[in-house]
């Protein structure tokens, strides 16, 4: 269906550079993080002070790209997948600002939401299907929304490439996370 990376790019409302990774990632805003906004509300939650709600992240171009994002997803979920899916096969081709795509191509990773987190079973569901369908990338999933995945999981295959990482709540503790595989922590 797309002939080129420029449209692919386009029908995904573009790609996020997380600073801390080696790759380009997919990200909306923070403020439409369902738990997170809950947790936002309390003292020693981890979201109380929230990173993607403050410097950079506020800043007009910034929310418009996560906006426009969430827009396409929510707007045509198939074409969506489609255009993501391609991305992910062609990511040896993705530039940006001189950026290549990945600085390891025999290893190629991807991460879902440096800013945001999942907008329910039926985001989920497209990200594992663009995991099943682009094997050779390993995908990183870190989320709040402990949930969707549980009640996900009971349904469906995790695609072996998709790591859902669950994180702590509040600092200094590991609840919500015993009956998850992958977890992290801030203390």
């Amino acid at each position: 269906m797309f002939k080129t990376i420029a449209e692919a790019t386009e029908a995904v409302g573009g790609l996020s550079e997380p600073s801390k990774m080696p790759s380009f990632g997919w990200s909306i805003s923070a403020l439409r993080c369902s738990t997170g906004m809950k947790l936002r509300k309390i003292a020693n939650s981890v979201c109380s002070i929230c990173y993607a709600l403050k410097g950079r992240y506020i800043f007009k171009v910034v929310r418009e790209a996560h906006e426009r994002r969430y827009q396409k997803w929510k707007t045509n979920r198939a074409v969506w997948r489609e255009a993501m899916t391609h991305l992910m096969h062609h990511q040896k081709h993705l530039l940006d600002n001189g950026k290549v795509f990945l600085k390891d191509e025999d290893a190629p990773v991807f991460r879902w939401f440096d800013a945001g987190d999942l907008q329910g079973k039926e985001m989920l569901d497209d990200i594992n299907q663009i995991a099943f369908a682009s094997p050779h990338v390993t995908y990183w999933l870190p989320t709040k929304e402990y949930n969707v995945v549980s009640v996900y999981k009971r349904t469906h295959a995790i695609a072996p490439n998709l790591c859902i990482r669950v994180s702590a709540p509040f600092k200094n503790s590991n609840s919500m996370l015993d009956r998850h595989e992958n977890t992290s922590s801030a203390y």
